[in-house]
């Protein structure tokens, strides 16, 4: 009874089980190559279209075929035949149009009482006078209904079936009239070739050899059974377990009726007449090549182990690979159902595959669900200490993150609040460091939504990046953009503070464009993802420019050479910083309306006097501009007055030497 149950537990679609079984018989078909004709104990008699079309059959309708009935038993039973079986359901006789008219064949089967099996349905049975003089035998008549299996392929031919009583069928009643016992109930049909390849004789042939060529036809038909049945293309056509099977030559009847051995009437239509399924359940019988079923114990053992692996598989392994081994295994329980069929034992893989293939999906949702826990986890963790995007690309990347790094195109900000050190002397340290803490969110706020990456805080500075960890061909744009809106800001804020009496900070902030080494610096066991190099250094050098020409913002000659004409630009000067050989070029965004004012066109004039060591013209310039509140020209006007009174000498290459950091 449990046995029973986990058969029944565990049985998948009909469709998959079919696909897999029927896959498998056309696969073993080819690893061990049968003709079912080579010890085949059946022979099936085809009403084709070639012996429909013959001279005697011709003129006669079906429903009168009496006299032909009669020809044919009298022919195999001359041939030897053990057993002949009607696949038609003969309820007409021909005596109800003429008196006597199926004298003959009523004569055959009177003789041939106990070898003739006549179809029947359950509804149907074949006409009173010809179950008579079979003497009303019960194994005289046969049921010819077979039922498909969920999928509509016929795969289950039973051999008995139980109504009021239990009645048998074609095969089954012709087997017990062959003097067979002890045969299943059902036969699972298992052909070796395709279905309709078992011996056949077309009609006519049977017809014409019993006259002409006795010895031949008892050399076809001798101690078979034989299946008379329809091999029309359009009548009782059924899908069979070897619609799989590669097509064979199609032979549709013999054209030669003299012609006395059996031949092959496969069709490659993908169905078969449905006396072929009769004959085939008989000869699987006959041949002793019954399947037996797989222990069910076993079976879901198998199950369970499968579907344990596809899970781990799924679990353990990134998804391409994870989707090749889940098949993989689906693919080995498929050919471990193709050499089961090889040991005559059905082992019916689909619903383990079916399992495997469901829990292999199932997790990938768990694992889904616990990377993205783990996903969201990081990044509340560290989110708070490095850029959201860097966490998010740590979050999905499967390996550790390892030494090393790549040269990439980026631009750099270091911005310092101005103010802090002064600040920090005279106001509690509390207060220091939450104000601190606001000026450092409103520039984290602007460089975030600029998609920079901010590096690291160094005490009341900055450090951010633009172009890592992802790249942006717009990086020296957004960076300078940033800068703009980070010196808006904060001017805002301090001149907001400074009304209502509170501290404030005002910044400084330098931009350097450039390649950089960015990647994972440091130990093995603590790693730092930054950016190095001299674009780098040269950043954290102009930090503290600005304060030398009182503006806030200043940046490098490979900056404002990437910006072009995007953003308005002033060259301030040439400074040389400590570590660099040659001057660096600075430059100061400018806002619209100074440009408008021409106080950029004028500062470049005063700057071009000045390298050409016209300092009084130069100074003159640059006051003029400082009256209208240019605050760099405040600074070059007093440096241009200084040299005027201590000329720099003859090889002098018009840079300020800046001699702090």
């Amino acid at each position: 009874m449990l046995t029973a149950v986990l058969t029944r537990m565990s049985q998948g679609p009909a469709w998959l089980e079919g696909l897999f079984y029927d896959a498998a018989l056309a696969m073993h078909a080819q690893w061990r190559p049968v003709s079912q004709q080579d010890d085949s104990s059946i022979l099936v008699v085809g009403l084709d279209e070639a012996s429909l079309a013959h001279p005697d059959l011709a003129k006669r309708p079906r429903a009168l075929f009496g006299p032909v009935w009669a020809q044919t038993l009298t022919a195999l039973r001359q041939a030897g035949a053990k057993v002949v079986v009607f696949d038609f359901i003969l309820s007409f006789s021909g005596d109800a149009l003429a008196a006597g008219y199926d004298r003959e064949f009523l004569r055959a089967l009177y003789q041939d009482r106990g070898r003739i099996v006549l179809a029947r349905s359950q509804s149907l049975l074949p006409a009173r006078s010809y179950a008579a003089a079979l003497g009303f035998a019960p194994n005289a008549l046969g049921l010819a209904e077979l039922t498909p299996d969920a999928d509509g392929v016929y795969r289950r031919v039973p051999l008995a079936l139980a109504a009021e009583q239990k009645l048998p069928t074609l095969a089954g009643a012709a087997l017990t009239q062959a003097g067979i016992t002890g045969f299943p109930e059902t036969v699972l049909l298992a052909p070796r070739s395709p279905t309709d390849s078992l011996p056949t004789m077309p009609l006519a042939n049977v017809l014409a050899c019993g006259q002409s060529n006795p010895a031949a036809l008892a050399q076809a038909a001798s101690g078979k059974i034989i299946f008379i049945g329809t091999t029309l293309l359009e009548e009782d056509r059924k899908p069979s377990p070897s619609r799989f099977f590669p097509d064979k030559a199609a032979n549709a009847g013999a054209a030669n009726t003299q012609d006395c051995a059996p031949t092959q009437m496969t069709l490659g239509a993908g169905t078969v007449p449905g006396v072929y399924l009769h004959a085939l359940a008989a000869d699987m019988v006959l041949g002793q090549r019954l399947l037996r079923l797989f222990d069910p114990w076993l079976r879901a053992l198998l199950a369970g182990l499968a579907a344990a692996l596809t899970v781990a598989i799924a679990i353990m392994l990134r998804p391409a690979p994870a989707i090749i081994g889940i098949t993989g295994v689906c693919l080995l329980l498929w050919l471990g159902e193709l050499v089961a069929l090889d040991a005559r034992i059905y082992a019916a893989m689909g619903y383990p595959a079916l399992l495997s293939a469901v829990l292999g999906g199932g997790g990938f949702i768990i694992r889904f669900l616990f990377e993205e826990r783990r996903r969201i986890h990081m990044q509340k963790a560290f989110g708070h200490y490095l850029a959201p995007e860097l966490v998010r690309r740590l979050g999905e990347r499967e390996e550790m993150p390892v030494l090393g790094g790549e040269t990439r195109e980026v631009s750099i900000m270091f911005a310092d609040l101005s103010g802090f050190t002064a600040l920090s002397s005279r106001a509690p340290a509390a207060e220091v460091v939450a104000l601190t803490n606001q000026y450092l969110s409103l520039m984290a706020e602007e460089i975030e939504a600029s998609h920079g990456y901010i590096d690291k805080y160094i005490g009341d500075a900055v450090m951010a990046v633009w172009g890592a960890p992802l790249p942006d061909p717009n990086h020296a744009q957004q960076a300078v953009r940033c800068g703009q809106e980070i010196a808006r800001r904060i001017s805002d804020a301090y001149r907001d503070a400074t009304q209502k009496g509170a501290h404030g900070f005002s910044v400084k902030i330098g931009i350097n464009s450039g390649s950089v080494v960015a990647g994972n610096v440091g130990a093995r066991n603590r790693l730092n993802y930054t950016v190095v190099g001299d674009t780098v250094n040269v950043a954290a050098r102009l930090e503290s420019v600005p304060g030398d020409f009182s503006c806030m913002i200043v940046i490098g000659e490979q900056t404002a050479a990437l910006l072009g004409d995007e953003i308005a630009l002033r060259e301030l000067d040439r400074i040389a910083v400590k570590g660099r050989d040659t001057p660096l070029r600075i430059f100061e965004p400018v806002s619209a309306a100074a440009t408008a004012h021409g106080v950029a066109i004028g500062y470049a004039r005063a700057l071009a006097l000045y390298r050409d060591r016209k300092f009084e013209a130069a100074a003159s310039a640059w006051e003029t501009l400082a009256q209208a509140g240019d605050q760099p020209s405040v600074v070059m006007a007093m440096r241009a007055r200084q040299l005027l009174l201590d000329p720099p000498p003859l090889d002098w290459d018009g840079a300020w030497h800046k001699t702090a950091k």
